[in-house]
């Protein structure tokens, strides 16, 4: 994991293969994320709604 900050921007990059069994509990985070879908089959929750995220996906979740 990469992660660089300054008093305006927070960085962080990094690559990961979960266990396909996982799952991430309910969080928030002050700054926006993004992720880019590569491969593989993933249902996401966000601010109570679902989707199904399909290779080559970017996915945006705002601050909250």
């Amino acid at each position: 994991m990469i992660y660089y900050s300054t008093p305006y921007m927070n960085y962080s990059r990094g690559f990961s293969v979960p266990d396909p069994a996982s799952s991430i509990p309910m969080h928030s985070h002050a700054t926006y994320e993004l992720y880019y879908f590569i491969s593989g089959n993933c249902e996401y929750t966000v601010e109570g709604v679902s989707n199904h995220l399909q290779p080559y996906t970017l996915l945006t979740i705002r601050a909250n």
